[in-house]
């Protein structure tokens, strides 16, 4: 079979080239092909830019979610300190925070007189 020599030459007109050439016995005689390697490795050299760009976009992207996950992580710690924060009230510690308080809740204490239960408690307009 023939030779390809893949690394390029100079041919005659001084233009690197890329050739191959076979000789075929049949006819006793060699046939020699020669193209420019900026023609023969066209598709190549466009490869590899896609892959070398595809590279960086993917490094780049890998980046991003590495200072994109540092961030959450920091925001997430922030949020846990604020809520533990939220949770201590003095010395004490909200266990479990009741909803709407019912009206019940919201009387004057036992401890008072009823008299005094009624001026402390506003109702609607009439002080009894």
């Amino acid at each position: 079979m023939g030779r390809l020599r893949r690394r390029g030459y100079r041919s005659y007109r001084g233009v690197k080239v890329v050739g191959a050439w076979a000789w075929l016995p049949e006819y006793s005689i060699g046939v020699a092909s020669e193209v420019s390697t900026d023609e023969a490795f066209q598709t190549l050299y466009m490869l590899r830019r896609v892959y070398f760009i595809l590279f960086l976009l993917l490094l780049l992207s890998g980046v991003a979610i590495f200072i994109f996950s540092l961030l959450v992580e920091r925001l997430q710690a922030s949020v846990r300190r604020t809520a533990l924060a939220a949770r201590r009230l003095g010395q004490y510690v909200l266990v479990q925070e009741m909803a709407a308080a019912p009206a019940a809740w919201c009387t004057a204490p036992s401890h008072l007189s009823p008299s005094a239960r009624r001026r402390e408690t506003p109702e609607s307009g009439t002080d009894q």
